[in-house]
């Protein structure tokens, strides 16, 4: 169950003799590898990718931040009781657009 066998090949050339001619099986058969070549190509080329992209994730980020629990090296917080930004509880300064229009441009 499962196998072709050498009676089965026999009938399946048999029956592309009959469809395609004795000058055609050549001509059938390059294309046949050339398409064959083509899809083993393709397959190592995928398997290639996916290989790198499981060995990207592996690797740790080189621009990965540092842990954000205090060391024994940080410096001891101001005597005033306030970041030297200023006090945490001010909003930021609001954005201004840039100069010029924004979006694209109309043609002209």
């Amino acid at each position: 169950m499962g196998g072709i066998g050498g009676p089965e090949l026999l009938i399946i050339f048999l029956v592309v003799l009959l469809v395609f001619g004795p000058q055609r099986i050549p001509e059938v058969a390059r294309g046949l590898g050339k398409g064959l070549r083509e899809i083993r190509r393709l397959s190592t080329e995928l398997q290639r990718e996916v290989n790198l992209v499981d060995a990207r994730e592996d690797e740790p980020l080189p621009h990965a931040r540092p842990s954000l629990t205090p060391s024994q090296d940080a410096p001891p917080p101001s005597a005033g009781g306030t970041p030297a930004d200023g006090p945490a509880d001010t909003p930021p300064e609001p954005r201004t657009p840039p100069d010029g229009p924004v979006g694209p441009t109309p043609r002209q």
